[in-house]
């Protein structure tokens, strides 16, 4: 039986070989790694200077059919005027790559800032963001992404504390009835 993908796999050799395949350019070896707390998401840039970053989704954890569902999102977003940043689609491929058997795809890089809530007039920009973002997830059916509502993932949660041994006896009532609520 064959192990499953791990990122221990996905050395600097197997990454730049790998993006360099899927966007037939020449990477300058430079590979920055940035804080992911699921995925392995990494900075490149090309020898003509183009920068990009490339998501290594976790293996066991995300179909290509789900991030494929993800890319079509993002990309429906864009349509709609919402600030996002699709993935980069090669001629003739799809937006997904896999190298060692691990999914990836990339992005370009692009400079952002960040964005302080100091007003009312800040909360609502971003109220009405999150409901454009809604808007488009409501156009087409989303059968491969993760339903996050309470009955569907929170009661699944609490019930592996409440029996992992995690929580202390003495709190137990008490933690069972704050999660109730």
């Amino acid at each position: 039986m064959n192990a499953a993908p791990s990122f221990q796999e996905l050395s600097p050799d197997i990454i730049m070989s790998s993006v360099e395949q899927f966007l037939n350019i020449r990477l300058n070896g430079v590979i920055t790694p940035y804080n992911s707390y699921v995925n392995r998401v990494y900075g490149l840039q090309a020898a003509d200077n183009s920068r990009y970053v490339v998501k290594f989704y976790r293996p066991g954890r995300w179909s290509a059919g789900c991030v494929l569902e993800e890319h079509r999102f993002l990309f429906q977003c864009g349509e709609h005027e919402i600030p996002v940043i699709p993935p980069i689609v090669p001629e003739g491929r799809t937006s997904l790559g896999e190298a060692c058997g691990i999914l990836f795809s990339v992005f370009p890089l692009r400079g952002g800032r960040t964005f302080d809530v100091t007003s009312d007039g800040d909360w609502a920009r971003l109220g009405s963001i999150v409901g454009r973002m809604h808007q488009v997830g409501r156009m087409e059916a989303a059968g491969e992404r993760a339903v996050c509502s309470p009955g569907e993932t929170t009661v699944q949660q609490v019930e592996a504390l409440m029996s992992g041994g995690l929580i202390p006896e003495t709190c137990l009532a008490d933690f069972r009835l704050v999660c109730g609520d």
